[in-house]
């Protein structure tokens, strides 16, 4: 009877070394949760700011169709994704003309028969919606949106890791561009661009 009670013991006792010799291993191939929309959008915002190029000529119309203000030209920091050598998704990170406030734009071309446009506000949530054809476009619900929406940020989620290997853009004052602007030049120094000083901030 001792010697039935023994085994069974040692057998417990093995069983619970053997779980924890394992855990570890467990713990090393376990997937992180993946990133919550509002998660997704902060990331991508900072890397714009920190690595993305800047661009000075979106056009005034794309910011007023997505219900902001321009600065200038239609100003933002962007990240573009591509693939099979064509844009899939653009994510922008602009300053609002009228407050100064972020505003984050999305682009998807994920769908071969229109481009969608999207402003979220900072929590992610979605706010504003154009589809465009050509050099057609017209808003579109919230509702009927949602599913390219879904697909976008699903296949930004997949690729968001990629600008964190960026170098970030460099700020160069040198004297060549106008007073008040600096030279900022990100990883292709062919985008490099003058730019305000206040543009630059990273909020």
């Amino acid at each position: 009877m001792r010697l039935a009670r023994f085994q069974a013991a040692a057998v417990s006792g093995l069983a619970f070394v053997c779980t924890l010799a394992l855990a570890p291993a467990f713990a090393q191939h376990r997937k992180p949760p993946p990133w919550t929309d509002q998660q997704l959008v902060d990331r991508l915002h900072a890397l714009a700011r920190a690595k993305g190029d800047y661009v000075k000529r979106l056009g005034p119309e794309f910011c007023r169709r997505l219900g902001v203000r321009p600065v200038g030209f239609c100003e933002a920091f962007q990240v573009t994704f591509d693939e099979g050598g064509k844009p899939a998704a653009t994510f922008y990170s602009l300053d609002d003309g009228r407050n100064g406030m972020v505003r984050i734009f999305i682009t998807s071309h994920l769908n071969p028969d229109y481009v969608e446009d999207y402003r979220v506000d900072t929590e992610a949530r979605l706010e504003r919606a154009v589809r465009r054809r050509g050099t057609t476009s017209s808003h579109v619900s919230i509702k009927d949106v949602v599913p390219g929406f879904r697909q976008v940020m699903d296949f930004l989620r997949t690729r968001a890791d990629e600008p964190a290997e960026w170098p970030d853009a460099r700020v160069v004052d040198d004297g060549s561009c106008p007073k008040g602007q600096v030279r900022r030049i990100p990883r292709d120094a062919q985008h490099a661009v003058c730019v305000d000083r206040k543009r630059l901030r990273s909020n």
